[in-house]
Order: C-alpha cells, then structure tokens, then sequence
C-alpha cells in the first residue's frame, strides 16, 4: 500500500469529520420528518376525533334533555328542536366514523344506529305523554310505562358507549403525544451520542497526526541547532511516518552522514599534509 503524504491525510481526516456532521444532519432531519408526520396525523385526526366526541356527549344530553321537557311541560315544539340536534348528532357521528380507522368503523355505525334509535322511541314516548288523559286505559298505562323502561335502558347504555369513546380518544390522543415526545428524546440522545461520539474520534486522529508531524519537526530543529555548533554526531531517533515529514527527516540524516564523511575526509588530508611537512623539515 503507498503511503499517505500529509496532504491525504488531513484530506481523511477532515472527510471523518464532514461524514460524522453528515449523520448527525441526516439523523436530525429524520427526527424532523418523523415527528412532523406524527404530528400531521395529531392535528388530522387525533385532536378532532377527541373534539367530534366530546361533540357528541353533548348534542345526546341536549337531545334527551329537549325530549324530557317536552313531556315535562307539555310543549310540542321542544320535538322540532330535538329533532334537530338528532341531525346534528347523527352528523357528528358520521363524522367519527369517517376520522375512525376501519376496526372501528363498525362499531360506531351500531352507535350510530342505536341513537336513532332512541331519538324514534323517546320521541314516541313523549308524544303518547302529551296525548295521554287521566280516562286511558291501564293497558295504555302499562304499554307507555314499558316504553318508558326501554328508553331509559337504551338512554343509560347509550351514554356508557359515549362515554367509552370520549375516554378513548383522550386516551389515544394522550398517547400519541408521549409516543412522539419519547421518539424525539431517544433521537435528540442518538444525536448527542453521534455527534460526541464523532468528536472524541476525530479529535484523537486529530492528536496523533499531531504527535507524528510535531515531534519530529522539534527533534530535527534541535539536530539542526546541534549541527550547526559543530556536533555532527548529532543524530535524530524519532520514528516517523512515511510522508513529507518523514522525508525531511531523513534528508537531513543523510545530510548529516555526508558531513561527517566529508569532514572526515579533510582531517585525513591534513594529517598528510602536515606530516609530509615535518618530513621535509628533517630532510634540511
């Protein structure tokens, strides 16, 4: 494998930190996409499924209540006006099921239903009171005291089952909320992990690339002092990579090798000439 000069390497090492911010980038805008998604089926769904509920409790109880007073004070037009909130009622129901998912769907339509079906019975029973007379007979007493009994029955169940679905939606809608509070926390603890994660590592690559370009620069400024006042025995032992600092270094051990032949060298030349000198002063 060839080496990697300086230039490679800071290229690799500024590529981890451009991957590192690229996952934390990528990790948050999944966290973003997620949680807006979330969020659309909340204000799509969820919310006004609870609103349409709580919409509902409260059309049957002015429903009931209108049918009560008509028979209480005796006034026909309270009828109409239960007839109306029945429409709205039944509005509001279709809504429901439309915001509903399908396992559900069948369920309310039997609702639905059965609020028809008290609005028909309640109604009747309160148009045999208006009717009735002190002279009917007790088989007609009989028949609207059991009429009666089942409106009220069916009355009592139908306000359980919306009950049940005001609950549920409060319920589910509680639900979504935490379920996405803790996916962004568990994402938002992801991306702390990553990013720290990705710093620690670049900063450790970051302080051994530093060790091994620094330590050799300092070693061979101190040979190159050593040298220049004349110890050219001077040597550097500081192991080096093989890159530009790593040539330098070696450069200047051969540079060294090749001053220390050369001044070797000269020495031997002026011995000879010095001796050749004191062989002619004895000639004389």
């Amino acid at each position: 494998m060839a080496p990697l000069s300086l230039r490679n390497k800071f290229a690799l090492l500024f590529g981890g930190f451009g991957v590192a911010i690229g996952v934390i980038v990528t990790t948050n805008f999944g966290t973003s996409s997620t949680v807006a998604s979330r969020l659309d089926e909340t204000r799509e769904q969820l919310l006004p499924r609870l609103v349409v509920t709580n919409s509902i409790r409260e059309r049957f109880k002015d429903m009931s209540l209108l049918l009560e007073d008509a028979a209480v004070y005796g006034e026909s037009s309270f009828l109409d006006d239960s007839d109306e909130a029945n429409q709205l009622l039944s509005a509001d129901l279709d809504r429901l099921i439309s915001l509903s998912p399908e396992t559900d769907k069948t369920d309310l339509q039997r609702i639905r239903q059965q609020a028809l079906d008290f609005h028909s019975l309640a109604r009747e029973l309160a148009e045999k009171l208006l009717t009735l007379e002190d002279s009917d007979e007790l088989s007609e007493l009989s028949q609207v005291a059991t009429l009666g009994r089942e409106v009220r029955t069916l009355r009592e169940d139908l306000a359980l089952q919306l009950d049940s679905l005001s609950a549920r939606a409060s319920q589910d809608l509680n639900a979504e909320l935490r379920s996405t509070e803790k996916e962004v926390t568990d994402r938002a603890m992801l991306t702390l992990v990553v990013g720290v994660v990705s710093l620690l590592c670049g900063l450790s690559i970051l302080l051994f690339l530093t060790g091994r370009i620094v330590a050799p620069i300092r070693a061979l400024s101190l040979a190159t002092a050593e040298v220049a006042r004349g110890n050219l025995d001077e040597t550097i032992s500081v192991s080096t990579s093989r890159d530009e600092v790593g040539d330098l270094v070696e450069s200047f051990r051969l540079m060294s090798m090749r001053l220390q032949e050369t001044t070797v060298s000269r020495d031997f030349v002026d011995n000879i000439i010095d001796s050749m000198g004191d062989s002619l002063i004895v000639l004389d």
